[in-house]
């Protein structure tokens, strides 16, 4: 079966959103070009792991657990690899909640607005 019959799109409202992130086993973010990373901020503020594309955002830090964009194998094995592996889905969760936490409104805000500036130098 292709991926098309595998994936359902839903569209949540806010709170919708958070219960998602917060009973997934991982969020998967195969973005080649991000800016900030809010979407992996609010999951991993849900406590949901991160696995995001090196070329991504850095919003991820240590917390995020990583593959080269482009290379669906290797994305494919690191998500195998964190639902098989308790012990890690529960490190990556509690070190996302920690990386998570280290972003205020007002440190999101300055990140944020210095990426623009740096896009547009």
């Amino acid at each position: 079966m292709k991926i098309a019959g595998r994936v359902r799109r839903v569209e949540l409202d806010d709170e919708g959103l958070a219960g998602s992130y917060a009973h997934a086993l991982c969020f998967a973010f195969p973005s080649r070009h991000e800016g900030f990373g809010l979407p992996t901020l609010e999951a991993m503020e849900s406590g949901c792991p991160a696995i995001l594309a090196r070329s991504s955002a850095e919003v991820g830090g240590d917390a995020a657990l990583y593959f080269f964009s482009g290379d669906y194998e290797e994305l494919s094995s690191v998500i195998h690899r964190l639902i098989a592996d308790p012990e890690l889905r529960e490190e990556r969760r509690v070190a996302g909640l920690r990386r998570a936490s280290a972003f205020t409104w007002s440190e999101t805000a300055r990140l944020t607005s210095n990426r623009r500036v740096l896009a547009q130098a």
